[in-house]
């Protein structure tokens, strides 16, 4: 943007990858890999949209909840899931699966992750995460959503593993 062209300019970046897991990868797509024919199907959709949101845009948080919707829907047995039924089915996962489970903490992340940056993204309203010096606040929920959606996915593959 300078009108220096002969100046050389150098950017770096660094990403840094970690796994999130809860037992040994081996147990987990053991687990996986008995489940009945449906709960399969439901994982794989659940897991391509927990796959979306590895990639660093925007979006991220419409494909984790994405994630927990697809297998909500299944443990509710329902065509189409209302934002009520989703966010105590969530909810219900959190407080069996998490000891640190506040519902404080939940109902005021809620509101700040779904209802103010999820449902602003999926119906075209402005979102204040979308200015590069949010970023961290925007990693930080990234990493929040990605926590439930985990957790919601690891008590499915237990509630449908087979013995």
């Amino acid at each position: 943007m300078s009108k220096d062209t002969g100046r050389e300019r150098v950017r770096k970046s660094l990403r840094s990858r970690w796994n999130y897991v809860k037992e040994k990868p081996q147990i987990t797509l053991s687990n996986i890999a008995s489940l009945d024919s449906d709960k399969s199907e439901v994982m794989d959709l659940a897991l391509a949209y927990y796959r979306l949101s590895e990639h660093d845009n925007l979006l991220r948080t419409v494909s984790l909840f994405s994630c927990m919707t697809t297998v909500v829907r299944n443990l509710l047995v329902r065509d189409r899931i209302l934002t009520p039924d989703l966010k105590q089915k969530i909810k219900e996962i959190l407080r069996q699966t998490d000891t640190k489970f506040s519902e404080t903490e939940f109902e005021n992340n809620w509101k700040d992750f779904y209802v103010d940056e999820r449902c602003s993204i999926a119906h075209g309203a402005g979102i204040k995460l979308v200015d590069v010096r949010t970023y961290s606040e925007y990693e930080e929920i990234v990493n929040k959503v990605g926590y439930w959606a985990r957790s919601v996915l690891y008590y499915y593959i237990n509630e449908h593993k087979k013995p």
